[in-house]
Order: C-alpha cells, then structure tokens, then sequence
C-alpha cells in the first residue's frame, strides 16, 4: 500500500497536474454587467470575456455546445441557469496567443418557470463550462 501511495504522489499526481488546464491556464477572466439596479421585467445585460494574453494558444474542451455557464442566486438559491439548452456534442475552442473571446450576456431576469424575479438583492455567477474554471460574480438587486 506505501508503495502505491508513493507512486500516485511522486509520478501520477505530478502527470494529472500537468495535464489538466487547471483554472483556464493563463487565461484572464472578467465578467461586467451593465447596471447593477434593475427593475422588475428588466433584462440583465453584461459582458464576459476571456483573454490569453501568453505566448501560447490555449485550448478548452467542452462537453456540449455551451461555452459558459451562468446562474442567478438570491441567497444561497438558484433561481435561474443559464444556457438551458445545450446540445450534446463535443465543442473545443482555441484562444491564440493575444486573442480575446467576448460573450455578450442579455438574460430576462425571470426564474426556472419564466416568472419575473421578485424585487431583492441578487448574485450572478459566469464561468467557462469546461468544469474547471474560476467563477466570476456580480451582484445586482431588483427594485
């Protein structure tokens, strides 16, 4: 048993580390909204981006067609996820050295059921659906 705890430390925990883009390599994340004061009915609007600013293209692997994920939690809840349809297919996406990738964010603010969200303080959290990536926040409220 010592034996193979040495192996995985010393040989396959070192490979798994290399191997997987752990938090988007070098990528740079940011995440804008908008406004942050909405009214009932409104639409969130906002901006993620994400940038390789190395000298290396930097490659992400997704499991369907979404590229990010997003949802809207008041308190600890989500009320909204965000794309809700996907297709099933393997997407890979390449940013080369100094690209920047802009996803421009326009999402009713209505729950699951497509009811208006009722009037309180919200958060929305955005990160690249590639189930490693930094999520980003923003918090807003519904006057």
């Amino acid at each position: 048993m010592k034996n193979i705890i040495i192996l995985f430390h010393f040989i396959l925990l070192p490979f798994i580390v290399n191997s997987c883009d752990l938090f988007d390599g070098d990528a740079d994340l940011n995440f804008q909204l908008q406004k942050t004061n909405y009214s009932v009915a409104d639409t969130l609007r906002g901006t993620f981006i994400v940038s390789n600013f190395t000298s290396d293209d930097i490659t992400y692997q997704f499991n369907s067609s979404c590229e990010y994920n997003l949802y809207i939690k008041r308190g600890n809840t989500i009320v909204r996820n965000y794309p809700e349809i996907c297709a099933h297919i393997m997407l890979r996406v390449t940013l080369k050295e100094n690209e920047t990738k802009t996803y421009e964010i326009e999402l009713p603010l209505v729950d699951s059921d497509y009811q208006n969200l009722d009037k309180g303080n919200y958060s929305v959290k955005i990160g690249l659906a590639n189930n490693n990536s930094r999520v980003l926040s923003k918090e807003f409220s519904i006057n």
